[in-house]
Protein backbone atom coordinates (compact mmCIF):
# COMPACT_ATOMS: atom_id res chain seq x y z
CA UNK A 1 0.00 0.00 0.00
CA UNK A 2 3.09 2.06 0.86
CA UNK A 3 4.00 2.05 -3.05
CA UNK A 4 0.73 3.75 -3.99
CA UNK A 5 -0.08 5.86 -1.36
CA UNK A 6 3.85 6.84 -2.50
CA UNK A 7 2.70 7.46 -5.92
CA UNK A 8 -0.20 9.45 -5.17
CA UNK A 9 1.08 11.84 -2.76
CA UNK A 10 3.56 12.37 -5.73
CA UNK A 11 0.85 14.01 -7.96
CA UNK A 12 -0.78 16.03 -5.07
CA UNK A 13 -0.71 19.49 -5.59
CA UNK A 14 -0.16 22.11 -2.45
CA UNK A 15 -3.96 22.10 -1.17
CA UNK A 16 -3.65 18.64 -0.88
CA UNK A 17 -5.82 18.08 -4.38
CA UNK A 18 -4.46 15.60 -6.77
CA UNK A 19 -4.06 15.93 -10.60
CA UNK A 20 -5.11 12.79 -12.60
CA UNK A 21 -2.09 11.71 -13.95
CA UNK A 22 0.62 12.31 -16.05
CA UNK A 23 0.55 14.05 -19.73
CA UNK A 24 -2.52 15.98 -20.44
CA UNK A 25 -4.23 15.05 -17.32
CA UNK A 26 -2.23 17.64 -15.40
CA UNK A 27 -5.75 18.93 -13.88
CA UNK A 28 -8.44 18.04 -11.02
CA UNK A 29 -10.74 16.05 -11.84
CA UNK A 30 -13.72 15.64 -9.01
CA UNK A 31 -14.47 12.51 -9.86
CA UNK A 32 -10.67 10.77 -9.66
CA UNK A 33 -10.22 13.53 -6.41
CA UNK A 34 -13.09 11.39 -4.55
CA UNK A 35 -12.05 8.20 -5.53
CA UNK A 36 -8.53 9.07 -3.80
CA UNK A 37 -10.62 10.04 -0.92
CA UNK A 38 -12.46 7.07 -0.56
CA UNK A 39 -9.07 5.30 -0.59
CA UNK A 40 -7.41 7.62 1.69
CA UNK A 41 -10.58 6.91 4.45
CA UNK A 42 -10.04 3.10 3.55
CA UNK A 43 -6.51 2.96 4.40
CA UNK A 44 -6.98 5.67 7.73
CA UNK A 45 -6.21 8.56 6.59
CA UNK A 46 -9.53 10.11 7.49
CA UNK A 47 -7.83 13.90 7.73
CA UNK A 48 -6.22 14.05 4.02
CA UNK A 49 -9.44 12.69 2.75
CA UNK A 50 -11.48 15.59 4.81
CA UNK A 51 -8.72 18.08 2.97
CA UNK A 52 -9.73 16.83 -0.50
CA UNK A 53 -13.23 17.70 0.83
CA UNK A 54 -13.28 20.97 1.52
CA UNK A 55 -11.02 21.73 -1.30
CA UNK A 56 -12.88 20.53 -3.63
CA UNK A 57 -15.89 22.72 -2.22
CA UNK A 58 -13.34 25.80 -2.33
CA UNK A 59 -13.37 25.34 -6.10
CA UNK A 60 -16.92 24.34 -6.63
CA UNK A 61 -18.07 27.20 -4.20
CA UNK A 62 -16.48 29.95 -6.84
CA UNK A 63 -19.49 28.21 -9.47
CA UNK A 64 -22.50 28.48 -7.36
CA UNK A 65 -24.13 30.86 -9.39
CA UNK A 66 -24.38 27.83 -11.53
CA UNK A 67 -25.57 25.77 -8.54
CA UNK A 68 -28.45 28.23 -8.18
CA UNK A 69 -30.23 27.92 -11.65
CA UNK A 70 -33.89 27.15 -11.55
CA UNK A 71 -34.15 26.31 -15.14
CA UNK A 72 -32.88 23.41 -17.16
CA UNK A 73 -29.57 24.10 -18.44
CA UNK A 74 -29.24 24.20 -21.74
CA UNK A 75 -25.69 25.68 -22.89
CA UNK A 76 -21.96 24.54 -21.55
CA UNK A 77 -21.69 27.68 -19.23
CA UNK A 78 -24.85 26.61 -17.73
CA UNK A 79 -23.15 23.04 -16.30
CA UNK A 80 -20.88 22.60 -13.68
CA UNK A 81 -17.69 21.01 -14.82
CA UNK A 82 -16.42 18.29 -13.73
CA UNK A 83 -12.31 19.30 -13.90
CA UNK A 84 -10.66 22.20 -13.05
CA UNK A 85 -6.93 23.49 -13.91
CA UNK A 86 -4.65 23.64 -11.13
CA UNK A 87 -5.59 26.74 -10.22
CA UNK A 88 -9.46 25.61 -9.61
CA UNK A 89 -10.70 27.52 -12.89
CA UNK A 90 -12.81 25.80 -15.62
CA UNK A 91 -10.87 24.31 -18.24
CA UNK A 92 -11.57 26.06 -21.37
CA UNK A 93 -12.62 23.99 -24.30
CA UNK A 94 -15.47 21.59 -25.57
CA UNK A 95 -15.49 18.85 -23.28
CA UNK A 96 -18.39 16.27 -21.73
CA UNK A 97 -19.64 18.44 -18.97
CA UNK A 98 -22.93 17.45 -18.26
CA UNK A 99 -21.71 14.65 -15.61
CA UNK A 100 -24.39 13.98 -13.04
CA UNK A 101 -22.00 11.12 -11.49
CA UNK A 102 -19.43 13.09 -10.97
CA UNK A 103 -21.66 14.98 -8.66
CA UNK A 104 -22.91 11.88 -7.32
CA UNK A 105 -20.07 10.53 -6.02
CA UNK A 106 -19.14 13.64 -4.43
CA UNK A 107 -22.03 13.71 -2.40
CA UNK A 108 -21.50 10.02 -1.43
CA UNK A 109 -17.72 10.75 -0.37
CA UNK A 110 -18.81 13.60 1.79
CA UNK A 111 -21.90 11.85 3.34
CA UNK A 112 -19.33 9.27 4.21
CA UNK A 113 -16.92 11.65 5.83
CA UNK A 114 -19.76 13.19 7.40
CA UNK A 115 -21.16 9.83 9.10
CA UNK A 116 -17.53 9.45 10.08
CA UNK A 117 -16.77 12.89 11.57
CA UNK A 118 -19.43 15.35 11.04
CA UNK A 119 -17.59 17.89 12.65
CA UNK A 120 -15.18 17.54 8.80
CA UNK A 121 -18.58 19.21 6.92
CA UNK A 122 -18.49 22.40 8.01
CA UNK A 123 -21.89 24.56 7.91
CA UNK A 124 -20.38 26.40 4.47
CA UNK A 125 -20.02 23.05 3.28
CA UNK A 126 -23.47 21.74 4.21
CA UNK A 127 -25.02 24.81 2.42
CA UNK A 128 -23.13 23.76 -1.08
CA UNK A 129 -24.05 20.19 -0.59
CA UNK A 130 -27.77 21.26 -0.60
CA UNK A 131 -26.76 23.80 -4.02
CA UNK A 132 -25.20 20.20 -5.41
CA UNK A 133 -28.56 18.53 -4.85
CA UNK A 134 -30.68 21.36 -5.92
CA UNK A 135 -28.41 21.10 -9.44
CA UNK A 136 -29.10 17.69 -9.70
CA UNK A 137 -32.95 18.56 -9.49
CA UNK A 138 -32.96 21.30 -11.84
CA UNK A 139 -31.08 18.47 -14.46
CA UNK A 140 -33.65 16.19 -13.91
CA UNK A 141 -30.78 13.72 -12.77
CA UNK A 142 -33.69 10.81 -12.87
CA UNK A 143 -34.04 11.01 -16.49
CA UNK A 144 -31.68 12.97 -17.95
CA UNK A 145 -28.89 11.93 -20.80
CA UNK A 146 -25.09 12.56 -19.42
CA UNK A 147 -21.40 12.38 -20.56
CA UNK A 148 -21.00 9.69 -17.71
CA UNK A 149 -18.40 8.57 -16.25
CA UNK A 150 -16.27 8.54 -19.42
CA UNK A 151 -17.27 11.36 -20.65
CA UNK A 152 -18.16 10.09 -24.26
CA UNK A 153 -21.86 11.07 -25.68
CA UNK A 154 -24.89 11.48 -23.50
CA UNK A 155 -27.42 8.47 -22.52
CA UNK A 156 -28.90 7.72 -19.58
CA UNK A 157 -26.52 5.75 -17.55
CA UNK A 158 -27.07 3.40 -14.94
CA UNK A 159 -24.01 4.41 -12.93
CA UNK A 160 -24.89 8.30 -13.40
CA UNK A 161 -28.29 7.01 -11.66
CA UNK A 162 -26.46 4.96 -8.92
CA UNK A 163 -24.16 8.22 -8.13
CA UNK A 164 -27.16 10.25 -8.00
CA UNK A 165 -29.21 8.25 -5.64
CA UNK A 166 -26.99 6.75 -3.44
CA UNK A 167 -24.88 10.36 -2.91
CA UNK A 168 -28.06 11.38 -1.88
CA UNK A 169 -29.07 9.31 0.14
CA UNK A 170 -26.09 9.44 2.00
CA UNK A 171 -26.36 13.33 2.79
CA UNK A 172 -30.15 13.04 3.60
CA UNK A 173 -29.61 13.45 7.09
CA UNK A 174 -28.49 16.92 6.57
CA UNK A 175 -29.94 17.97 3.26
CA UNK A 176 -33.84 17.96 1.74
CA UNK A 177 -34.34 16.24 -1.87
CA UNK A 178 -37.11 15.77 -4.49
CA UNK A 179 -38.26 12.39 -2.91
CA UNK A 180 -40.70 12.25 -6.44
CA UNK A 181 -37.56 12.81 -8.24
CA UNK A 182 -35.01 10.15 -6.13
CA UNK A 183 -38.32 7.33 -6.63
CA UNK A 184 -37.61 8.01 -10.21
CA UNK A 185 -34.62 7.80 -10.34
CA UNK A 186 -34.85 4.13 -8.56
CA UNK A 187 -37.11 2.87 -11.19
CA UNK A 188 -35.39 3.85 -14.07
CA UNK A 189 -32.31 2.55 -12.54
CA UNK A 190 -34.85 -0.85 -12.17
CA UNK A 191 -35.39 -0.63 -15.41
CA UNK A 192 -32.29 -0.23 -17.14
CA UNK A 193 -30.33 -3.02 -14.88
CA UNK A 194 -28.20 -5.09 -15.50
CA UNK A 195 -27.23 -2.66 -18.65
CA UNK A 196 -24.98 0.79 -18.47
CA UNK A 197 -26.99 2.58 -21.02
CA UNK A 198 -29.10 1.72 -24.31
CA UNK A 199 -25.87 1.36 -25.85
CA UNK A 200 -23.67 -0.86 -23.57
CA UNK A 201 -24.83 -3.79 -22.09
CA UNK A 202 -21.74 -4.39 -20.20
CA UNK A 203 -19.37 -1.59 -18.91
CA UNK A 204 -16.59 -1.20 -16.56
CA UNK A 205 -18.91 1.34 -14.91
CA UNK A 206 -20.95 -0.54 -13.50
CA UNK A 207 -18.24 -2.00 -11.28
CA UNK A 208 -18.95 1.38 -9.32
CA UNK A 209 -22.85 -0.37 -8.23
CA UNK A 210 -20.81 -2.57 -6.75
CA UNK A 211 -18.35 -0.22 -5.09
CA UNK A 212 -18.49 2.08 -3.58
CA UNK A 213 -22.44 2.17 -4.10
CA UNK A 214 -23.39 -0.78 -2.12
CA UNK A 215 -25.60 -2.62 -4.55
CA UNK A 216 -24.68 -6.50 -4.50
CA UNK A 217 -24.77 -7.49 -7.50
CA UNK A 218 -23.36 -10.76 -8.64
CA UNK A 219 -25.28 -10.53 -12.45
CA UNK A 220 -23.30 -7.15 -13.15
CA UNK A 221 -20.00 -8.89 -11.91
CA UNK A 222 -20.60 -11.79 -13.79
CA UNK A 223 -21.14 -10.10 -17.05
CA UNK A 224 -17.74 -7.54 -17.02
CA UNK A 225 -15.86 -10.16 -15.51
CA UNK A 226 -17.01 -12.42 -18.51
CA UNK A 227 -17.42 -9.88 -21.46
CA UNK A 228 -14.65 -7.19 -20.57
CA UNK A 229 -11.76 -8.81 -19.08
CA UNK A 230 -8.75 -9.04 -20.34
CA UNK A 231 -5.16 -9.81 -19.67
CA UNK A 232 -3.93 -6.36 -18.31
CA UNK A 233 -6.85 -4.72 -17.46
CA UNK A 234 -10.74 -4.28 -18.29
CA UNK A 235 -11.87 -2.69 -21.20
CA UNK A 236 -14.67 -0.18 -20.79
CA UNK A 237 -16.69 -1.76 -22.73
CA UNK A 238 -17.07 -3.72 -26.19
CA UNK A 239 -15.25 -1.24 -29.37
CA UNK A 240 -13.81 0.85 -27.23
CA UNK A 241 -11.55 2.90 -29.17
CA UNK A 242 -9.88 5.28 -26.74
CA UNK A 243 -6.77 5.91 -26.92
CA UNK A 244 -5.25 2.62 -29.01
CA UNK A 245 -5.01 4.43 -32.94
CA UNK A 246 -8.71 2.43 -33.71
CA UNK A 247 -6.71 -0.81 -33.18
CA UNK A 248 -8.22 -2.80 -30.26
CA UNK A 249 -9.69 -2.06 -26.82
CA UNK A 250 -7.22 -0.23 -24.48
CA UNK A 251 -6.71 -2.53 -21.24
CA UNK A 252 -8.10 -0.05 -18.43
CA UNK A 253 -5.75 -1.34 -15.21
CA UNK A 254 -8.14 0.47 -12.48
CA UNK A 255 -10.24 -2.68 -13.81
CA UNK A 256 -8.40 -5.09 -12.06
CA UNK A 257 -8.23 -4.57 -8.56
CA UNK A 258 -11.84 -2.92 -9.00
CA UNK A 259 -12.84 -6.92 -9.96
CA UNK A 260 -11.24 -7.48 -6.62
CA UNK A 261 -13.20 -5.01 -4.74
CA UNK A 262 -16.40 -6.33 -6.17
CA UNK A 263 -15.30 -9.77 -5.38
CA UNK A 264 -14.68 -8.92 -1.80
CA UNK A 265 -17.82 -7.42 -1.47
CA UNK A 266 -19.74 -9.66 -2.58
CA UNK A 267 -17.98 -12.19 -0.07
CA UNK A 268 -15.58 -13.99 -2.97
CA UNK A 269 -12.61 -13.37 -0.78
CA UNK A 270 -9.97 -15.68 -2.44
CA UNK A 271 -10.98 -14.01 -5.98
CA UNK A 272 -10.62 -10.96 -4.83
CA UNK A 273 -7.15 -11.95 -3.29
CA UNK A 274 -6.10 -13.17 -6.83
CA UNK A 275 -7.24 -10.12 -8.33
CA UNK A 276 -4.18 -8.27 -5.65
CA UNK A 277 -1.82 -10.71 -7.32
CA UNK A 278 -2.44 -9.38 -10.59
CA UNK A 279 -2.83 -5.98 -9.79
CA UNK A 280 0.85 -6.31 -8.77
CA UNK A 281 1.61 -7.61 -12.10
CA UNK A 282 0.88 -4.31 -13.96
CA UNK A 283 3.29 -1.75 -12.13
CA UNK A 284 5.98 -0.15 -14.33
CA UNK A 285 8.70 1.41 -12.99
CA UNK A 286 6.82 4.65 -12.72
CA UNK A 287 4.07 3.19 -11.38
CA UNK A 288 -0.07 1.87 -12.54
CA UNK A 289 -0.85 3.10 -16.04
CA UNK A 290 -4.46 4.20 -16.67
CA UNK A 291 -4.36 1.19 -19.64
CA UNK A 292 -2.21 -1.20 -21.70
CA UNK A 293 -2.48 -0.55 -25.47
CA UNK A 294 -2.14 -3.60 -28.18
CA UNK A 295 1.33 -3.79 -28.22
CA UNK A 296 1.10 -4.46 -24.31
CA UNK A 297 2.80 -0.95 -23.87
CA UNK A 298 1.68 1.46 -21.00
CA UNK A 299 -0.23 4.48 -22.41
CA UNK A 300 1.01 7.85 -21.62
CA UNK A 301 -0.75 8.32 -18.92
CA UNK A 302 1.41 6.90 -16.31
CA UNK A 303 0.76 6.84 -13.33
CA UNK A 304 -3.21 7.35 -12.93
CA UNK A 305 -4.07 8.50 -9.25
CA UNK A 306 -7.41 6.44 -10.24
CA UNK A 307 -5.65 3.05 -10.69
CA UNK A 308 -3.26 3.68 -7.67
CA UNK A 309 -6.45 4.24 -5.93
CA UNK A 310 -8.30 1.09 -6.03
CA UNK A 311 -5.02 -0.76 -5.75
CA UNK A 312 -5.01 0.94 -1.92
CA UNK A 313 -8.72 -0.20 -2.00
CA UNK A 314 -8.38 -3.33 -1.99
CA UNK A 315 -5.14 -4.07 -0.36
CA UNK A 316 -7.08 -2.03 2.85
CA UNK A 317 -9.99 -4.27 2.46
CA UNK A 318 -8.17 -7.91 2.70
CA UNK A 319 -5.67 -6.15 4.98
CA UNK A 320 -8.72 -5.98 7.28
CA UNK A 321 -9.36 -9.86 7.39
CA UNK A 322 -6.36 -10.10 8.74
CA UNK A 323 -6.01 -7.33 11.21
Amino acid sequence: MDKDLTVIKSQQLPSGLTIAGSGDYDKIWVRDNVYVALALIEAGHISEAATIYSELYKIIGKYDHILDQKEYPQRDSELLHPRFTIHGDNVPGHWGNKEHDSVGVLLYGVGQLYAIDEKQISKPMRLLTQKLINYLETCRYWQDEDNGIWEEDPLLHSSSLAACIRGIDMVSSFCNFNKEGHSLAKINLDKLLPRESSLYAEDMALLSLIWPYGYKRADILANVETRLLRSKGVIRHVGDKYEANGKSEPEWVMGIPWLGIAHHELGNIQKAKEYLSRTEELYTENGLPESYLANNKACEHTPLAWSHAMAIVLRSKLRSLTG
